[in-house]
């Protein structure tokens, strides 16, 4: 494996600049842990296959949970959230799976979530509720504080 790893990586620059072999030899030629990282920051800065976004008029958990099985980014106010690329985790009986999580993030906070499911869309949109009232109470002490004129 390594040797076929490293032929590739010695004949990526060879293969023209309009395809797109140079790239995908280069990156993996990368150590695992850089190809991992890669991946996902490519997904979160959207250079991938952008995901459809699903606007909701209300923090509901199974209109959100719908909107994500079925791949979609969810977005409410300035909040998106999205699942993240499948990934593979072991579960109590050490039996392998391939789960997903869930990313909220907006510029009032971020959190993953560990899986897609209903009970941390639940979460999720818990953590969502608290950050909004957060921001909206330190508004209000801010502009209780305004000296008046």
């Amino acid at each position: 494996m390594r040797k076929q790893r490293h032929g590739l990586c010695r004949n990526a620059p060879s293969a023209g600049e309009g395809s797109t072999a140079p790239r995908v030899a280069r990156v993996y030629c990368l150590p695992l842990p850089a190809r991992r990282i890669i991946n996902l920051s490519a997904h979160w800065l959207e250079v991938t296959d952008k995901a459809p976004v699903q606007h909701v008029a209300t923090l509901d958990p199974r209109s959100i949970f719908d909107g994500l099985s079925a791949g979609k980014a969810v977005m409410w106010q300035d909040w998106t959230l999205r699942a993240s690329p499948p990934r593979s985790s072991a579960d109590d009986t050490g039996a392998v799976r391939w789960t997903r999580a869930i990313w909220v993030s907006s510029s009032k906070g971020f959190r993953p979530f560990p899986r897609l499911d209903p009970g941390s869309v639940d979460q999720a949109c818990s953590f969502i509720a608290q950050r909004e009232a957060r921001v909206h109470a330190q508004a209000q002490i801010e502009f209780d504080d305004e000296p008046c004129y």
